[in-house]
């Protein structure tokens, strides 16, 4: 204890904690012994390792410390063999193929002499390894070993040891199911319906439990405020979905009583949706931006105190430009309109002012 220690220390660190550049010194330690010559080797050996981490153990006294098995590759495939503690009785064996850049996973489990395929699982090489390694380090050739521990042990190693011990009738050891009730019952009031609704949909045991009464009437006080004082022979659930279908039917109607934003008649516009999200109802012909068929005219009015939002005097000498409304559509050609000062001599051949070219250029 009193000697220094050389080196750096070990420290423990998962698969699924690895990050960038930082791998398990036990994966640096397979990887190195096991020699590895392209990357469906790299990737056999974080295989493996990850095995090891759920707790299966090589079969076979032949099996050393921080090494690969015997006979773990050779031409055409890879083999692994495996038990585990809490499948006495029963072992694993993963055929590796690789095809390519992917490499084909198949568990297969072994019970009483008899082989039965369980899971099947797709990796790419390209996805996880960059072979070969940089500056002599192993930790250059993994990437993204979280997404790989999370893959392989979810859609492989749990499974074939659930599998297991339900072929070998034993109990479920791990997962949802085998929490107490009331420990399920206070997660399922984290869940929100639809999640439970998913839930449900999965086997009979969590049908029966999500069926609970105390549960749906939790969620109408959490969800809908519901009074408590009611009868005890309350259909929570039927409750529930009344509650929400009303939520859904007001919903609705909000959205179909929706006012359209009203246009404003000043130049510069209230409503920050200018012209508005909603077509206006006034038939009005497509008009022109600028000049005397303006719909909206904007321009800003400068120096009036009244309507001004630009401070100022106007261009010719003190006078005000008020905002005066162009030629009213709405009217017909040939009659004048009182609100626009100046003459309006129409021609009636065309149906136009004389000065309209003059205005629009």
């Amino acid at each position: 204890m009193e000697e220094p220690m050389s080196g750096p220390l070990w420290e423990l660190m998962l698969c699924s904690e690895a990050e960038d550049g930082q791998i398990p010194i036990p994966l640096r330690c397979f990887y190195r012994n096991a020699a590895c010559t392209n990357a469906g080797d790299a990737l056999m050996v974080a295989i493996h390792l990850l095995m090891l981490e759920t707790g299966y153990f090589p079969l076979g006294a032949e099996a050393k410390v921080l090494t690969m098995p015997e006979d773990w590759r050779s031409a055409s495939a890879y083999k692994l063999h495996y038990t585990h503690p809490l499948c006495a009785g029963g072992s694993a064996t993963l055929a590796c193929v690789p095809m390519g850049k992917f490499i084909v996973v198949n568990g297969n489990l072994k019970i009483n002499d008899k082989v039965n395929g369980v899971k099947k699982l797709q990796l790419s090489t390209d996805t996880y390894i960059l072979f070969p390694e940089k500056d002599n380090d192993a930790a250059s050739v993994y990437k993204d070993l979280r997404k790989l521990s999370r893959i392989v042990k979810d859609q492989l190693v749990y499974p074939l040891l659930a599998t297991t011990r339900q072929v070998l009738n034993l109990p479920d050891f791990f997962g949802l199911l085998v929490l107490p009730l009331e420990l399920k019952v206070r997660i399922f009031r984290l869940l929100d319906v639809h999640s439970l609704v998913y839930l449900s949909a999965t086997c009979k045991e969590l049908l029966a439990e999500i069926e609970d009464p105390l549960l749906w009437r939790f969620l109408c006080i959490r969800d809908f405020r519901v009074s408590v004082q009611r009868s005890q022979e309350t259909d929570w659930k039927s409750l529930y979905k009344k509650k929400h279908k009303q939520k859904l039917e007001a919903l609705h109607l909000r959205r179909m009583l929706l006012i359209p934003y009203p246009t404003s008649s000043l130049p510069f516009h209230p409503t920050p949706y200018y012209p508005g999200p909603f077509p206006s109802n006034q038939s009005y012909p497509p008009g022109i931006i600028g000049g005397r068929y303006d719909q909206r005219p904007i321009l800003p009015i400068v120096g009036d105190p009244n309507v001004s939002l630009i401070p100022g005097v106007g261009p010719i000498s003190g006078r005000f430009f008020p905002f005066t409304p162009h030629l009213d559509p709405s009217r017909p050609f040939s009659e004048p309109n009182p609100m626009c000062p100046g003459p309006r001599s129409l021609r009636p051949s065309r149906g136009r002012g004389p000065d309209v070219r003059r205005d629009f250029i």
